[in-house]
C-alpha cells in the first residue's frame, strides 16, 4: 500500500466509497482520470484528522516542466530529472485532477505534528493522469457534428 507517515494511505473515491490504491506496479492501479478523486486517508471509513494539534496538512504537486520560481522542486528519478509544480489551493486530503494534470504524475506532501515534532512524507502516484475518454469523445462529437471531419474556414476573431 502507499504508506504516508502515521498509517495514512492513498485512496480512490468511488460511487460506493473509497478504494485503497495498491503500491508498486502502476499497471495494478485503477485508471486515474480528470474525473477521479484521489484522497489521503487512514482507512476506508476514517479520514486523517486535521488541525494544528498533531493533525495532518496536505499539499499537492504536478510533475513536469515549470518556470523558475520558489514553488519549484527538482528530484532525480528512474526517468531522469522531474520538476514538481505546486498546485495552488490544492491543500486538502482529497484532490480531483484537472484536464491540465493529464499526462502528468501527482505528488502529495503530507505533514503531521506540532511545531516541535513534525513528520513529513512525500508520496507520488506511480501512474500518469489520463483524460476521461467520455469527455473527450463528447467534445469530439460536438466539434465534428457527427461528421468524420470538420473544416474551420469561416472562423473569425
Amino acid at each position: 500500500m502507499l504508506i504516508l507517515g502515521n498509517n495514512a494511505f492513498f485512496f480512490l473515491q468511488t460511487r460506493t466509497g473509497f478504494k485503497q490504491l495498491p503500491d508498486g506496479d502502476p499497471l495494478a492501479l485503477p485508471r486515474i482520470t480528470n474525473n477521479s478523486v484521489v484522497s489521503v486517508r487512514l482507512s476506508n471509513d476514517k479520514a486523517c484528522p486535521l488541525g494544528k494539534n498533531g493533525g495532518y496538512t496536505f499539499q499537492w504537486y504536478r510533475s513536469g516542466m515549470v518556470k523558475e520560481s520558489s514553488e519549484r522542486t527538482e528530484e532525480k528519478s528512474n526517468h531522469g530529472s522531474l520538476s514538481w509544480s505546486l498546485l495552488r489551493g490544492a491543500n486538502y486530503a482529497a484532490y480531483q485532477p484537472s484536464v491540465f494534470d493529464a499526462g502528468h504524475q501527482l505528488r502529495c506532501m503530507v505533514k503531521r505534528g506540532t511545531d516541535g515534532n513534525i513528520s513529513q512524507q512525500t508520496c507520488d502516484l506511480p501512474c500518469l493522469v489520463a483524460m476521461d475518454p467520455t469527455l473527450f469523445n463528447s467534445v469530439k462529437m460536438t466539434l465534428l457534428g457527427g461528421k468524420k471531419s470538420v473544416t474551420f474556414g469561416n472562423l473569425r476573431s
